[in-house]
């Protein structure tokens, strides 16, 4: 990621004398973690508890807080096989997923990292198979450099099953999520990504794409890439 450098002016009276170990270091970048603090610590956003979703076929609820950004209409999708879900009326942030058996209090996060996400649902498949998956559009790398996180930046796939085990990005790291598509009959989830060569903020004929696969039938998912 390309850094930027976050100029300031420093006024020190003239009696005052600074030794090496208090010179200020001057950050070159703001990290993607630093970003996702900035916009969680935004006091214009607010994150409500919503009603746990019970996907069909699943024995545990999906807990999440939602806030949505009334900022302008954008559609920001992830394509899986002919299945696309868009945002209609507003940029959609979502943090704090977390699993609840039906029959247990208990509460178990995705993941102990902070993260946001836009959306998530579950692959639809045959109602006779028990192993789906859950689909989520990771926002995590601050891709325009403005200092926060949200639907104007790239994304990231991640995958788990549906208790919110094997939780497994599925785009490379440095790369970002373009197109992801499902084969019912070898039970695979093949996605192209590509790397923002040019920085121009999306996918041009100066970038990279790439793709890889997981395989669903697998007790523990591995990403593969797929070399042609």
């Amino acid at each position: 990621m390309k850094g930027y450098i976050i100029l300031s002016t420093i006024f020190i009276a003239c009696n005052l004398n600074v030794s090496e170990r208090d010179v200020l270091t001057v950050p070159t970048e703001t990290s993607d973690t630093q970003a996702i603090e900035h916009t969680l610590a935004d006091s214009n956003l607010v994150f409500i508890r919503d009603f746990p979703q019970l996907p069909d076929s699943s024995n545990y609820f999906i807990h999440y807080s939602e806030c949505a950004l009334r900022e302008r209409k954008s559609q920001s999708w992830l394509k899986i096989g002919s299945s696309y879900g868009y945002d209609d009326d507003y940029n959609r942030i979502i943090k704090d997923l977390a699993f609840q058996h039906i029959d247990s209090a208990a509460l178990r996060k995705l993941t102990d990292r902070k993260m946001l996400f836009s959306n998530f649902h579950v692959l639809s498949r045959s109602k006779t198979d028990k192993s789906e998956v859950i689909i989520y559009n990771a926002l995590e790398h601050d891709s325009n450099l403005d200092g926060k996180i949200n639907n104007d930046d790239f994304n990231s796939v991640y995958i788990s099953k549906l208790d919110g085990s094997e939780f497994t990005k599925l785009t490379p790291d440095g790369h970002h999520a373009w197109m992801t598509e499902y084969y019912e009959g070898p039970n695979i989830l093949y996605q192209i990504s590509f790397i923002d060569q040019d920085s121009n903020h999306r996918f041009s004929d100066g970038d990279t794409s790439f793709i890889s696969y997981i395989r669903l039938d697998n007790d523990t998912f591995e990403v593969i890439p797929s070399e042609y």
